[in-house]
């Protein structure tokens, strides 16, 4: 049975399990881990005086004390014959590449096939053996348990399968049941035992990995890897410009201007730099600040001033953000731009307009859909996304579900969608103070809140 000695670096641990989850799903492997660039060359030049060097390298790029580009350097300039793939959301402009030496690239965030397809391509044109690796896999006793740091554990927090300590080969003892956090106090625990890993029976590991992999790849598509680059980047100045018209028009704070400005910076900056979501991004006409543009941007505002007004989670700013860009993303403009109008006639059940409301209906789900294709994978964005067009008393569609299962998330995006319907509907003041009255439906439970904030806004001077 060939062992793939693999050396995982990241400056992130939760990252560097994941792709230890990833491979062992594929291969026998022996791992070591550095989370800095330094640690990583102090591992590879320790492997090879101790003749036994790693099969392949997996790096991120941007790490403290240095890019994963000095990795593969040290590679090239000492003659290291180790393969080498580069973990990482930035552009090929920024890497160093070889033709003398194996090198290639998975782009962050990751699925399991982009890491195995990564590494068996490398290690195929040297070594034969690994194309014996699955059978092997398969050949391997398998047990009954397997194991989950507790690093893992408390990334996770809330944990829906029952945890084991390993007593022997043969004993395991259950520590805690299905649907119970591990705290700070629990991590802590273990941590005093010198316990670094649990286990889980095998029939739920592969769920477990998958929780896993959705909650770490959710934080990829929101970090920001390349801080300077970042700090660069500018909005349009059309929708600069009509952000601060809004702000003016409604006689919003400065200091809300600003906290919206930056989540809007932020949400169109990492869309770009996702090849999949820079696709779906450029659909969107923001050049001209059409009525289907505005309807994004200005959904995206008015969920962020209540997120703040209601001591929302800053880092939460985000997923709401995003949803308001890409929720319609599976319509077309004539739909968005007349999505008012369709919305009001499928209230009213009159039978005009079959196709379009048939969209209409459907585009939830169509939107969720071409962003789970996208490798989207944040979980509140969707639930946001598919929730949007719900209604407090069951009235809504997609799925036709009440206040008390509408998300808090979703809750707050719904009465922005439809601040956003009533301005763009009516731009004059005074006919929007009392457009606001005919949402008298959304006055109920969680809603309340947030729709008679919106009131007390509209009806201020």
């Amino acid at each position: 049975m060939k062992i793939i000695k693999v050396l995982i670096v990241d400056d992130e641990v939760d990252i560097r399990e994941l792709l230890v989850f990833y491979l062992s799903e594929k291969f026998t492997i022996q791992h070591s881990e550095a989370g800095n660039v330094n640690d990583a060359i102090k591992l590879i030049d320790k492997a090879i005086l101790e003749n036994a060097p790693f099969d392949v390298c997996i790096s991120d790029f941007n790490m403290p004390g240095g890019k994963g580009t000095k990795i593969f350097e040290h590679i090239i300039n000492n003659n290291i014959k180790l393969p080498f793939v580069y973990a990482t959301s930035v552009d090929d402009k920024e890497l160093k590449f070889s033709d003398k030496f194996k090198v290639t690239r998975v782009n962050k965030p990751f699925q399991e096939d982009d890491i195995y397809n990564a590494v068996a391509s490398l290690l195929l044109e040297s070594n034969s053996e690994i194309l014996n690796l699955n059978q092997d896999k398969n050949e391997k006793k398998i047990s009954n348990y397997s194991p989950i740091s507790i690093d893992s554990l408390i990334f996770l927090k809330l944990i829906n399968y029952s945890l084991y300590v390993k007593i022997n080969e043969e004993s395991y003892v259950k520590v805690s049941y299905p649907k119970t956090v591990f705290s700070n106090e629990n991590y802590n625990h273990y941590v005093e035992k010198n316990i670094k890993q649990l286990y889980l029976l095998s029939s739920d590991y592969k769920e477990l990995v998958n929780s896993f992999a959705q909650k770490v790849n959710s934080s990829l598509f929101l970090k920001i890897e390349d801080e300077e680059e970042f700090q660069q980047f500018k909005l349009s100045e059309q929708i600069q410009k009509f952000i601060t018209d809004i702000f003016d028009q409604f006689g919003w704070s400065k200091e809300l201007e600003e906290i919206a400005v930056a989540n809007l910076k932020n949400i169109i900056y990492l869309a770009q730099k996702n090849k999949n979501l820079k696709k779906l991004l450029n659909s969107i006409n923001f050049e001209k600040m059409n009525k289907a543009s505005a309807h994004c941007v200005l959904n995206s505002i008015t969920s962020i001033v209540l997120m703040k007004e209601f001591n929302f989670p800053v880092e939460d700013y985000k997923f709401i953000g995003f949803a308001a860009f890409f929720h319609d993303n599976s319509l077309s403009d004539y739909i968005i731009e007349n999505e008012f109008k369709f919305y009001q006639t499928l209230i009213q059940k009159r039978p005009n307009y079959k196709d379009e409301l048939k969209m209409l209906i459907s585009h939830p789900n169509d939107s969720v859909s071409a962003l789970t294709r996208a490798g989207f994978t944040p979980e509140l964005v969707k639930t946001i996304i598919l929730q949007h067009h719900e209604k407090p008393d069951g009235s809504g569609f997609p799925n036709g579900i009440k206040e008390n299962l509408i998300n808090e998330y979703s809750a707050v995006f719904i009465i922005a969608e439809h601040l956003t319907f009533a301005f763009l509907e009516h731009v004059n003041w005074s006919d929007l103070k009392s457009e606001w009255e005919k949402y008298q439906y959304l006055n109920v439970g969680k809603f309340s809140k947030y729709y008679n904030s919106i009131k007390n806004l509209l009806v201020s001077e």
